[in-house]
């Protein structure tokens, strides 16, 4: 509703756009990173057990 009274520019619509794809990239990255560690944390307990 404030948007049709108080347009935004292209500017400020770039903006919102890089800093919504910055978002997505880092949760993906840091994701990502988590998954690994969880797995590496896995395997070095399955090791431990098996010795």
């Amino acid at each position: 509703m404030i948007e049709s009274v108080f347009p935004k520019s292209s500017e400020a619509e770039l903006v919102e756009d890089m800093v919504s794809l910055m978002a997505s990239l880092s949760a993906k990255l840091y994701g990502k990173r988590s998954s690994q560690r969880r797995q590496n944390h896995i395997k070095s307990r399955t090791k431990r057990q098996v010795q």
